[in-house]
């Protein structure tokens, strides 16, 4: 079932910005002058990697299910 033009766009968009918030908590530091626990680094970056594979996957089904817009690559 293909979606509208309009839908397909939103979706797109709504992935792109998902997976650039999950690469923002990846890069997250600690704040400066106070120190971050090692399970606190550590889950945040998983949590990160984490979204951004699921991210990933969910665009893989969403396309193969005909719900984002062909993007044609010009030669």
């Amino acid at each position: 079932m293909k979606k509208n033009k309009f839908m397909q766009n939103v979706l797109l968009q709504l992935l792109g910005i998902w997976g650039f918030l999950s690469i923002v908590v990846c890069a997250v530091e600690d704040i400066p002058g106070q120190t971050m626990d090692d399970a606190l680094f550590f889950g945040s970056k998983t949590i990160g990697i984490t979204s951004f594979a699921l991210c990933c996957l969910t665009g893989r089904y969403l396309d193969k299910k005909g719900w984002l817009p062909e993007i044609k690559k010009e030669d």
